[in-house]
């Protein structure tokens, strides 16, 4: 989902930081879960102080060492 999000905001021409990726992505899986009851990715959400958080989406931001992600690095 994060790949999803990270390429729309490509394609409008935008850049996204990692708060906002990350605070994207908890009212999608929220959403998500309404409509299909089933989550749309496993991983938990976690609470910290500055919102959301997705430990596997922070470490593949953390690879990419820029302020804002353009695209997400490949999965290995």
């Amino acid at each position: 989902m994060a790949d999803y999000i990270v390429a729309q905001s490509d394609a409008g021409g935008e850049s996204i930081d990692l708060p906002k990726l990350q605070a994207l992505l908890y009212p999608s899986q929220a959403c998500n879960l309404a409509i299909t009851g089933q989550p749309m990715f496993d991983e938990p959400i976690l609470a910290s102080p500055d919102g959301p958080y997705i430990e596997s989406v922070a470490v593949r931001w953390a690879v990419t060492q820029r302020p804002a992600v353009n695209s997400m690095p490949e999965r290995a």
